[in-house]
């Protein structure tokens, strides 16, 4: 159903629905924005830091939450209400863009005045390397015609590899406030030298669905 048809079969139901429809995702993404800027404050208490603000209710990351929250709250009453629109599709899509966004404002922003784009880094402490063992077995990955995964194979014995794993800290600084502050990371280093599965492609073609 495209637009123009949607507009011509529009009656009281469909508004009705709507109406619905939109007040459900208000108060439900309401909620979640409640929950989430009380929750993050929380945490930060809780690992060691002092006098945390509460994050205000319409900082940019609020507010990209509420959008990402109503999109995706709309795409589920989209499939209840319109199942053969194209609706849910296009409500998905946005709140996954919206989703990405909402990370970005949410990594970048200062946990004490909550602008925006001015978290500064300004050192790195590497903390310890530590040597973890890996098991893993020989394995085997059948795929069909157009690529996609048959079926995995798994033979031979346990092996164990040992592979360095990284913990540092950053230390950040926002150019607003002034306000310091430092996150902890770590890695794998030797991740990407993991064995990999031998994979085999067949000539059988993928099943198909109904």
């Amino acid at each position: 159903m495209d637009f123009g048809l949607a507009l011509g079969a529009m009656n009281w139901t469909n508004i009705l629905e709507g109406i619905i429809s939109g007040l459900v995702s208000i108060l439900c993404s309401t909620a979640i924005v409640w929950f989430v800027t009380r929750l993050i404050p929380a945490k930060r208490k809780k690992s060691g830091a002092d006098d945390v603000p509460k994050e205000p209710y319409f900082s940019p990351f609020a507010l990209s939450l509420f959008a990402t929250s109503f999109f995706g709250i709309l795409s589920g009453l989209s499939l209840v209400f319109y199942p053969e629109s194209s609706y849910f599709a296009g409500f998905v899509s946005l709140a996954m863009f919206l989703g990405i966004i909402t990370f970005l404002i949410y990594d970048n922003q200062c946990p004490n005045c909550y602008r925006i784009f001015k978290k500064k880094l300004t050192r790195k402490e590497t903390i310890n390397d530590e040597e973890r063992e890996y098991r893993y077995r020989d394995c085997t990955v059948y795929l069909y015609t157009d690529g996609s995964e048959k079926d995995r194979v798994y033979s031979g014995e346990e092996k164990v590899r040992t592979e360095t794993w990284r913990t540092w800290k950053e230390f950040y600084e926002c150019q607003a406030c002034g306000h310091r502050w430092d996150k902890i990371f770590e890695r794998n280093l030797d991740a990407d030298n993991r064995p990999k599965p031998n994979i085999i492609r067949t000539k059988v073609d993928p099943p198909i669905k109904v």
